[in-house]
């Protein structure tokens, strides 16, 4: 019998929500930041903007792929404590720290040369070589923050993470407008590199009152988190299930790195709407996000219990919790489109680029709206193990679906902003449909995730 993660009934509505919304929290803790950092630099200047549009998108997608293998901790975690095996709920998240620290060989070398290799000349792209950079110089915070919180999202036990998601967000908010601008007299202003400094400072933050709590006396004693060796089988079961994921989420955001990477070479206009649509994906796929993280948590302590016939139970109430979401947004859209015009550009925007900016933000709602349904499917086949078909189907899919499009049709052919998220749209419609035909073939039933339990 599945020891209880709420007192909801079992993979209703609530025990997601319950479940879910502090990991919205956390979601939100990483996203917000790069929000901010957006629209505190669309206010610094264009440049600075679109610059950090550019390359946060490619850096991010470097940093994702290992912040989603060490993340794999939260399946192992779930399975473990639902089949009651409670003191081995430390070892999987060791195994994940152990990744975090080999990063270090990766976001080096890479901060210290890599910006020259995309960008080429500094010269010729100082902001977007900074930023990429110090991005990079601390990118393994985000895959040992990703090991730590699965120990505590695996179990259940997110008032910590919600309580932490607020105080992270402060910190950057305030690191932000004093590295951004500066301080006269006492700070120099630095523009994107203290946007990046801010976000990659507030992550490290996160990451070390994790680690605090993860090694307090309680969970060393109930968990074993003090038992650091490293556990070879164990280890090569994390990454058998985790690597896949982890390309997964580096590729499909590779493409998008190239996404908008071809909207700066065909106008200004391209990437700056596509910018402040990508911003508006960034602050909101917390959602979508939080409950896939709901799903995989309860949906992989169910079948660690052996009750696989409760998963979709639970998968309905995504859905539904998904589908609320889109309502919600698009009345937000409908009220509040002009503001967010003018959060980003000020009041001197012309009448054309606003209408143009408008439409794409419906297209933005809409492309929310499935990415999240997709995401609902993407959290139980996580905790399922079905990773390698998540990879397969995000490298065709993203590729032969966007990327192919817009270079033939926006950066060959010259098409608008418009047209690139119409594609956009289309794309996340078609992969969901994919995704939700891979849950009806029922693979995901016949897999387990370890070699040893």
């Amino acid at each position: 019998m599945m020891k209880p993660l709420t007192r909801h009934p079992e993979g209703s509505l609530r025990e997601l929500w319950a479940i879910a919304f502090p990991l919205m929290l956390s979601e939100l803790s990483i996203m917000a930041m790069l929000f901010v950092d957006r629209i505190l630099l669309a206010r610094y200047s264009p440049e600075a903007f679109s610059a950090a549009v550019s390359a946060s998108t490619i850096g991010w997608s470097m940093v994702l792929a290992w912040l989603v293998l060490a993340g794999i901790s939260e399946v192992f975690v779930a399975q473990f404590n639902g089949s009651g095996q409670y003191s081995r709920l430390g070892a999987p998240v060791w195994q994940m720290i152990w990744v975090s620290l080999i990063s270090l060989g990766f976001f080096i070398p890479m901060a210290l040369y890599g910006g020259n290799l995309i960008w080429g000349s500094f010269d010729e792209h100082p902001l977007q070589i900074t930023y990429f950079r110090l991005m990079l110089l601390f990118g393994f915070s985000y895959p040992f923050y990703g090991a730590l919180v699965g120990f505590f999202i695996g179990r259940g036990e997110v008032i910590l993470i919600t309580i932490l998601s607020f105080l992270s967000n402060v910190i950057n908010c305030l690191l932000d407008v004093i590295l951004i601008f500066g301080i006269e007299g006492w700070v120099p202003e630095m523009g994107v590199a203290g946007a990046a400094i801010a976000t990659s400072g507030s992550q490290i933050f996160q990451a070390g009152v994790l680690a605090f709590f993860f090694l307090s006396p309680k969970n060393r004693k109930e968990y074993g988190t003090s038992k650091v060796s490293f556990d070879k089988s164990l280890m090569w079961d994390c990454i058998r299930i985790g690597f896949p994921s982890a390309l997964f989420a580096g590729t499909e955001l590779m493409g998008w790195g190239v996404f908008y990477r071809m909207m700066e070479e065909v106008s200004t206009e391209h990437i700056l709407i596509a910018g402040i649509c990508q911003s508006l994906i960034i602050l909101f796929y917390f959602y979508g996000e939080g409950v896939g993280k709901g799903i995989t948590a309860l949906a992989g302590n169910m079948i660690g219990a052996k009750q696989v016939g409760a998963v979709p139970k639970v998968l309905r109430s995504g859905v539904w919790l998904i589908v609320l979401f889109f309502f919600v947004l698009m009345g937000s859209v409908y009220f509040f489109a002009d503001d967010i015009g003018t959060l980003f550009l000020g009041e001197e925007i012309s009448t054309e680029t606003m209408n143009t900016l408008i439409f794409c933000i419906y297209l933005t709602a809409v492309y929310l709206l499935f990415e999240g349904l997709r995401i609902v499917y993407i959290g139980l086949m996580t905790a399922a193990g079905d990773t390698r078909f998540l990879f397969w189907a995000s490298a065709s899919l993203m590729w032969l679906l966007l990327v192919t499009p817009i270079y033939f049709l926006i950066y060959r052919g010259g098409g608008s902003v418009q047209l690139a998220w119409m594609i956009a749209s289309l794309y996340s419609f078609f992969a969901y449909l994919v995704y939700r035909w891979r849950y009806r073939s029922g693979v995901w039933k016949t897999l387990s995730i370890t070699s040893s339990t």
